[in-house]
C-alpha cells in the first residue's frame, strides 16, 4: 500500500494543459469534484500509468470509475476522505 501512495503521489508532478486544476496530499472529494472531468481522468490515467510495475493492466479508467464512485456521495464525512487514499484503496483492490 505504501508502495501505491508513492505512485499516486508522484503523479502529482505530471503537468496537464489543465493548470486552474491540482491535486495535492490534502485532496479530498471536494477538490475531486471541483476539477474539470479532463483532468480527474488525466490524472487517473497518470497514476495507472506509474502503477504497471505493481498492478500490471490497471487502467485510468479503472481508477477512475472507482473514484467517481466513491464521491458520488452527499455526505460530508466521506467527502472530506483524502483523494490519494481512495486510490490506493481501489488499485489495491484491483485484480
Amino acid at each position: 500500500m505504501k508502495y501505491l501512495y508513492s505512485a499516486i503521489a508522484a503523479t502529482v508532478l505530471v503537468s496537464t494543459a489543465y493548470a486552474k486544476d491540482a491535486f495535492d496530499q490534502s485532496s479530498d472529494g471536494y477538490t475531486w469534484r471541483s476539477a474539470s472531468l479532463e483532468f480527474r481522468k488525466s490524472f487517473c490515467d497518470a497514476a495507472a500509468a506509474r502503477s504497471q510495475s505493481i498492478k500490471p493492466g490497471i487502467t485510468g479508467q479503472f481508477i477512475f470509475d472507482a473514484v467517481q464512485e466513491f464521491y458520488t456521495t452527499d455526505d460530508p464525512n466521506l467527502l472530506k476522505k483524502k483523494l490519494f487514499d481512495i486510490m490506493a484503496l481501489a488499485m489495491s483492490a484491483y485484480n
